[in-house]
């Protein structure tokens, strides 16, 4: 529109859609339309007459629309399918039946505009979602995702009769809300989102803001019961104030600091154990802003902090040096990747190449403009204080004019984070291991407001990458595609990627973990942090012993 800004509108236009014809395969074939041009023509995928199929009510409006003509007809189409068999006899908290109806509104609710979920990425790739029976669902998609089971996997389905269109308008009436109040609720808005129900293990029992979430076990539950009945998790401000509740006994458990967790090591009544799931500490500079566009200004300003320093002194040593956007614990990370090295007067040599130069007073500046900016933060994270400061007085030495913030961790993520509403900013990715597919975080159409690629990050070649990577079924060519990112992040600097951390959980020793036997016996194994890496995987099977009992001698 006039002030430069993307603008919703509506084309008219009809289709003549050719005759087809439809293959049932048995398996996924990658190279099906390579094996097809031997038979239809070289190109005839790529270089199809889209034009000459549309008739559009205004022509005009053809240049603002010829990108789309290809997603509206689409030549070739592989469309896999996953059928999802549900479990029989599993009820919603409230008691009512999970049914096939429940994951198939899950689906519209996650690509609903109006809800703003930063998954909706994740299904993009979904051409219907279709209900076969009552607890049977079948998933098609549009095109080859070959990760696009575990973007299932990494979500729990929503009761549709809460919050479909007639569950929302009873919410509204039992809320006496307005009539602008009602357009504007939303399973985002929604009181659920206060007070969820589930089918797991767990009920929803109290929240008091700032204060503990309280779950107790569900004893209609249809696998294995929870040892105990009830868990609360508190809201604790700082990890002093952690350590003490946990030395007076008022917690059972707590992640620590590195210096803490070394404290307790020796001590006969704790066990400290590492969650290596996954995580992965960043800095995100907004590229939509000219300051941050060239990746020499991002390589530059990550050559001048010290992250070994960070991770000597601020995680005394219990980190490990991040390269890229894959964990070094799964085979996506490519071994061949250096880190970017710490040399301040290089970075100073990349900026001056960009066109920024040192004034009398000794600060950068380009165009008569200072090299200015605001790097912010959640509050209640040391570490990432720690980074923050450190960041500045290393940006400070090139002549930069950093400012630091740090801001309660809702406004952090809304009124920076998910609204892009930032200059830079520090955090971290964790979770997702086993996914090598990073569509959602890199991808440029995911950069708009509530979607994961929060710094703007656009690069054809990784755009080339990832979807290359949802399309790979093999695992050699998965392998090699993953490595190629891997570089090409490293090169790009997307993020400043700083460290995976190693986070120690501190426990009572009375905790452990029961595992029944088919005789009837129960073994209570002393806790250890599983193979996976997820210290929590088997939550549900512990149990905290009394003062008489024993762990099992194993």
């Amino acid at each position: 529109n006039a002030k430069g800004r993307d603008e919703p509108s509506d084309v008219e236009l009809s289709v003549d859609v050719p005759e087809r014809i439809k293959l049932t395969l048995s398996r996924v074939e990658t190279q099906l339309f390579r094996g097809l041009e031997a038979v239809v023509g070289e190109g005839y995928f790529a270089g199809y007459p889209f034009e000459s199929r549309f008739r559009l009510k205004k022509p005009e409006l053809l240049p603002r629309v010829r990108d789309k003509l290809p997603e509206l007809l689409a030549v070739g189409e592989h469309n896999p399918i996953i059928t999802f068999h549900l479990r029989p006899g599993v009820r919603w908290h409230d008691g009512v039946p999970l049914t096939a109806e429940d994951a198939k509104f899950t689906y519209q609710a996650l690509v609903d505009p109006r809800n703003s979920s930063p998954r909706a990425g994740a299904f993009e790739t979904i051409k219907s979602v279709e209900v076969v029976d009552e607890l049977t669902v079948r998933v098609v998609y549009k095109r080859l995702h070959a990760q696009g089971i575990l973007g299932w996997a990494d979500v729990g389905l929503l009761p549709k009769h809460l919050l479909d269109d007639a569950g929302l308008a009873r919410e509204a009436d039992r809320r006496k809300l307005s009539p602008d109040e009602r357009k504007k609720l939303s399973v985002r808005t929604s009181s659920f989102n206060r007070a969820p129900i589930g089918s797991g293990p767990f009920r929803f029992a109290e929240w008091l803001p700032d204060q503990y979430i309280h779950i107790t076990r569900n004893d209609d539950y249809w696998g294995h019961k929870t040892a105990y009945r009830d868990a609360f998790f508190r809201v604790i401000p700082d990890y002093l104030t952690m350590e003490l509740e946990f030395g007076a006994g008022a917690l059972d458990m707590y992640e620590s600091l590195p210096h803490q967790a070394a404290r307790y090591r020796g001590d006969p009544n704790v066990r400290v154990l590492p969650n290596k799931e996954g995580s992965l500490t960043y800095i995100g500079f907004n590229q939509r802003l000219p300051m941050f566009k060239d990746v020499r200004v991002r390589r530059a300003l990550g050559m001048a902090v010290d992250v070994e320093a960070i991770i000597r002194y601020v995680l005394s040593g219990e980190g490990m040096r991040s390269t890229g956007p894959f964990y070094s614990v799964t085979p996506y990370f490519d071994t061949t990747t250096k880190p970017l090295p710490y040399d301040p007067p290089a970075a100073l040599a990349l900026l001056e190449q960009v066109g920024w130069r040192k004034n009398a007073r000794g600060t950068l500046e380009k165009d008569g403009k200072p090299f200015a900016f605001t790097l912010v933060t959640n509050n209640g994270n040391p570490q990432r204080k720690a980074i923050m400061i450190i960041a500045q007085e290393a940006w400070k030495k090139l002549g930069i004019d950093v400012k630091i913030q740090a801001f309660e961790w809702t406004v952090f993520l809304e009124e920076f984070v998910h609204t892009h509403k930032f200059d830079a900013f520090v955090l971290a990715y964790a979770g997702g291991a086993v996914d090598p597919d990073k569509f959602e975080t890199f991808h440029s159409t995911q950069t708009n407001p509530y979607q994961p690629n929060y710094v703007g990050y656009e690069s054809a070649e990784a755009d080339r990458l990832l979807q290359a990577i949802r399309e790979a079924y093999d695992e050699q060519e998965l392998l090699r595609l993953t490595h190629q990112f891997h570089n090409l992040a490293a090169r790009d600097q997307p993020l400043t990627f700083l460290y995976e951390p190693i986070r120690s959980v501190v426990l009572d020793k009375r905790i452990v973990r029961l595992e029944p036997r088919a005789d009837g016996s129960v073994v209570k194994h002393q806790l250890e942090t599983p193979s996976g890496g997820n210290l929590f995987h088997d939550f549900t099977q512990w149990r905290k012993l009394s003062a008489s009992e024993q762990p099992s001698a194993d």
